[in-house]
């Protein structure tokens, strides 16, 4: 230690409070059998490979030797061309020392003060405390000001720019609205709007320079609605609090090579600033057009008299995109908040493969299945008759000119298509504003949502017509009330003036290029002809080889068909039955899944469709053989291929359409073939090191699964109830009535309880450290003795014990310490939400048995403390609920 080298330490979670309270930054300490971890890759803060970690055996005390001499700290300080050199790499943590220059941009002197993105000029906040009242103002004799607004021209917004000072408002007129000119028949593209969360306006204060103006996520749906309330495009806009930023990057050297003849070539270089002023709205704004406020009104009257001015910028020199290398794009993808700075959708230069017809059906020896459109026995799942409201004879008009003061919808009369609505197909379709009739089954709708924010983005639909062509239809979100409440699936329609949007690349469920969204001037009627005939559905399947040659490519949707090998683990037979509790609560359904003779795959249902999965199996009496599910995503969980539904989806089984009764039918005459794959081989779960764990834990997109993972026992948490009291019956959480123990579950009172397993152990392999939780029979597996029985046993020697009494943790669990063992951990939502890094262990395995048991982690869940106690929905039972069983 003379020579003053510096090394990482650790102190797992489980042994803080035993170690942490005794120590403090600065002292000097001596410490005994300790473990040698490997130190993490990245972010490290010191040179050696090897960390001192405090294992169960680990004991330290105050070093009371003065004579020897230790450095009070150690710094390592990096230059700018280190730290230029090491950038973004994640490597080794250096230190920085300099000298100030400004704060937030701002130099610093005796009066600073902190200002960023300032709404106001006051250096004082109005903050509602615990103790503020507020109430109604009554004294109508005190004159207030409507609003404030403070403008700023583009020379103080080009001053502002990237500075995150005060905020200003912007006011001028529209030039272009996502790069389209405003004329009588422009319609907002409310499905790219929704999908982009932004609006881009093209924007000028008088005959100032052009900006562009990103107007986003909710201000963005305030402009929609606005927009289409006015019933023709404004002219005028203002928007408040925008944010002037530099989106692009900075200078660029242009290189522009010009083809002169077939013989030569001519390179002119020049120098261009390649990078726009723009404003950015942000959750403080708000948007007016034409005639809102007195400041449009008069910016109108301006524009109207000035209108030869207003149109001197060319459209073309609005629209030119910035210049930059090919070195500045990619830079510019990578940076912080960079943006879509020409409205563009982001589209991949290869052109999007479709896969053949041969490989886009499965194999006449895995898929015996008819391509063909079929009509089901049983119509799809449907929303109550009662929410449903028959258009008849009249259509209904999304037009804003056309709707009450309420906001429902004018039924609009005499809907039939006049001689100058030509009646086309799905394929006639193209994109843009189109007033052409369509005739269509709605097969299914869904609910769309943002994968992260969970915004409502609209109401996407799956539709058929006549030539059995499938398509996909949009709904944005603010006309959903209008139409939704007058559709229901499996009836026909008649649609006129509806937009050709362009589809999205991401799980598409049709094969067009286009969809067909609902714009303001939609009108929708019940096509009361019978003459013409629509398929009831329409399915595409993929086999296993297909679904693994998409597998995490986020493409095209595809259904798929086979038979249950088990439900949550569980074979199924004539008593099993559906544990809607545990299904209600991980929101989620995990069906083992097999086609024909191939491979067996996990299939994940998720939140409504597994509501439904629960609703049809219980509609059906018995366990239903054959599943059939649609628009499911192939993904790899825990190195395996795995299929997940997404709301799209929809399930059928046995008996439910002509696909499912044909696969039936081979199931039956082929029961030998599909019982081939043991059940203990479909369960057997991934091997994984705890490192694995906890980066599997982190990865976006992961589910709930589950590992086998050997590790020694470090320690026992110790200081906190090791056990629960539940059902005798259910093994769940039982919980206390006014004189006996009740299980929710059951639905039973006077219950008996007995205590099962929840103990915390602190374990390690080769590199990490982790948390793992014993809950039910795993612990059992591990010592040998029921929990049940070791609780009984202690109060048997300690009679005087009360039954308020914690018991200590037992010494068999204790002698469990330095064992290398294989568990069966399950990774939960609760560590995939962040909540806890504990691991829960489902099953302690045996030398050379890696099967899995019965799941108690679904009955239980960890809470992220162990003074927490154990959570079961919205239950708790703190540590000192763990004591001795009661009988009811």
């Amino acid at each position: 230690m003379l020579l003053g080298t510096v090394i990482q330490g650790f102190i797992p979670p489980s042994r803080m409070d035993t170690y942490l309270r005794h120590m403090k930054p600065g002292s000097t300490y001596r410490l005994t059998n300790f473990f040698g971890s490997k130190t993490k890759k990245v972010y490290r803060v010191a040179d050696p490979d090897v960390t001192i970690a405090f294992s169960w055996k680990s004991v330290i005390s105050d070093l009371t030797d003065t004579s020897t001499w230790f450095p009070e700290d150690r710094f390592r300080f990096h230059g700018y061309e280190q730290f230029e050199a090491a950038c973004d790499l994640k490597g080794d943590l250096y230190d920085f020392i300099g000298h100030i220059k400004l704060v937030n941009e701002q130099a610093l002197n005796e009066s600073f003060v902190k200002e960023v993105y300032r709404v106001a000029d006051p250096d004082v906040t109005i903050a509602f405390s615990w103790k503020s009242v507020i109430s109604d103002l009554t004294d109508t004799s005190t004159w207030f000001p409507e609003d404030r607004f403070r403008f700023h021209g583009y020379e103080q917004f080009e001053a502002a720019c990237d500075l995150k000072g005060d905020l200003y408002d912007f006011i001028g007129h529209i030039k272009l609205v996502n790069e389209q000119a405003l004329n009588e028949s422009f319609v907002l593209d409310e499905v790219e709007i929704a999908s982009d969360r932004r609006i881009l306006v093209h924007v000028q204060t008088h005959d100032g320079p052009v900006m562009k103006l990103y107007i986003w996520d909710k201000v963005a749906t305030a402009f929609c609605e606005k927009f289409r309330s006015l019933g023709k495009p404004p002219s005028v806009i203002m928007v408040t609090t925008v944010n002037p930023k530099r989106l692009g990057g900075s200078y660029y050297l242009t290189i522009v090579v010009m083809l002169v003849s077939c013989v030569g070539i001519t390179v002119v270089l020049g120098v261009e600033k390649g990078c726009a002023l723009s404003l950015s709205s942000l959750s403080s704004s708000r948007v007016f057009f034409d005639t809102d406020v007195h400041q449009t009104r008069e910016y109108l009257a301006w524009l109207e008299s000035n209108s030869e001015v207003a149109n001197r910028v060319n459209a073309e020199i609005v629209t030119k995109a910035e210049t930059a290398t090919i070195g500045e794009l990619l830079t510019y993808m990578k940076q912080e908040g960079a943006k879509k700075p020409n409205g563009k959708d982001d589209v991949s230069s290869a052109a999007p493969v479709k896969p053949s017809a041969a490989s886009m059906k499965p194999s006449a020896a895995a898929m015996k299945i008819s391509a063909a459109p079929t009509i089901p026995s049983v119509a799809p799942t449907i929303p109550s008759a009662a929410s449903m409201k028959p258009i008849g004879q009249s259509g209904v008009s999304g037009d804003s000119s056309s709707t009450k003061r309420n906001g429902k919808a004018v039924v609009c009369s005499d809907v039939p298509s006049s001689n100058s609505d030509r009646v086309v197909f799905f394929k006639d379709v193209t994109f843009g504003p189109q007033e052409d009739e369509l005739r269509f089954r709605l097969i299914h709708f869904w609910e769309a949502k943002h994968a992260f924010s969970k915004i409502l983005m609209g109401l996407e639909m799956l539709l058929v017509d006549a030539e059995g062509t499938v398509i996909q239809g949009f709904i944005p979100p603010s006309r959903m009330d209008t139409y939704l409440r007058h559709m229901k699936p499996g009836s026909t329609y008649r649609l006129t003036n509806f937009f050709g949007s362009k589809t999205k690349k991401v799980y598409r469920v049709a094969d067009p290029d286009v969809t067909i969204a609902f714009s303001w001037k939609s009108v929708i009627s019940d096509l009361t002809d019978t003459s013409t005939w629509f398929p009831e559905d329409r399915f595409r399947f993929h086999g296993y080889e297909q679904f693994e040659a998409a597998c995490d490519l986020k493409g095209d949707l595809y259904d798929f068909i086979g038979h249950i090998k088990l439900v949550n683990e569980q074979a199924l037979n004539e008593s099993f039955v559906l544990d809607e509790v545990e299904i209600a609560s991980d929101r989620r359904i995990l069906v083992h899944v097999q086609t024909h003779d191939g491979p067996v795959m996990k299939l994940y249902i998720w939140d409504k469709v597994a509501t439904a999965f629960c609703e049809k199996f219980r509609s059906l009496g018995k366990p239903p053989s054959v599943i059939m599910v649609t628009t499911v995503n192939p993904k790899r969980l825990g190195g395996a291929l795995s299929l997940s539904s997404l709301s799209s989806s929809r399930v059928f089984f046995d008996t439910d359409v002509h696909q499912t009764r044909e696969y039936l039918a081979w199931l039956e005459s082929n029961s030998e073939v599909a019982n081939r794959v043991n059940a203990e081989i479909v369960t057997k779960a991934e091997t994984a090191t705890i490192g694995e764990l906890l980066t599997y834990m982190k990865q976006e997109g992961a589910k709930v699964a589950w590992f086998e993972c050997t590790a020694t026992i470090d320690d026992v948490v110790r200081g906190s109830a090791w056990y629960y009291i539940a059902c005798g019956g259910c093994k769940t959480k039982a919980t206390k009535g006014p004189t006996t123990l009740m299980c929710r579950k059951c639905g039973k009172t006077g219950i008996t309880g007995a205590a099962e397993y929840l103990s915390k152990l602190s374990v390690y392999d080769n590199n990490d450290h982790a948390s793992f939780v014993l809950l039910g029979d795993a612990g059992f597996e591990l010592t040998g003795k029921k929990a049940s029985v070791l609780v009984e046993s202690y109060y048997e020697a300690n009679e005087g014990s009360g039954d308020d009494h914690v018991v200590p943790v037992p010494q068999v669990l204790i002698d469990t310490i330095g064992q290398k063992r294989t568990f069966v951990i399950k990774i939960s939502k609760h560590n995939l939400e962040g909540k806890t890094q504990a691991l829960t262990v489902t099953k302690v395995l045996p030398l050379e048995v890696p099967a899995l048991g019965y799941d108690l982690a679904a009955d239980v869940v960890v809470s992220p403390t162990a003074d927490e106690g154990v959570k079961r929905g919205a239950d708790m039972i703190v540590s000192d609920d763990a004591k001795r069983a009661k009988s009811g």
